[in-house]
């Protein structure tokens, strides 16, 4: 009997799951809009918006990161992506590229 129990409670537990799916590494716009040009450095970058999800070594020296996250949950998903570009020296330069979409 509690064997069913314990079965019955996991194929509930993987049902309700089933529902949300989050992929990437999360990020605010507050985070982004907190870098400063010449200023904050792409540790800080780091520190703030979590893992880059991509790091591009450019010829000149510079780098772009890039974080992206995506969340599904029932009948809705929405994407964000931001690349920034950090100088040779570490230092933040600009937002290459940033997305949103909500469905």
């Amino acid at each position: 009997m509690k064997s069913k129990a314990l079965i019955a409670l996991a194929l509930g537990a993987a049902l309700a799951s089933a529902g949300c799916v989050s992929t990437g590494t999360n990020f605010s716009q507050s985070a982004i809009d907190a870098l400063q040009p010449g200023i904050s450095t792409r540790a800080d970058a780091e520190r703030a918006l979590g893992r880059p999800n991509s790091v591009t070594n450019l010829q000149d020296g510079t780098v772009l990161l890039q974080w992206m996250h995506t969340q599904a949950v029932l009948m809705s998903a929405e994407s964000k992506h931001v690349a920034l570009i950090f100088d040779a020296n570490g230092k933040f330069v600009r937002v290459f590229h940033q997305t949103q979409t909500s469905i």
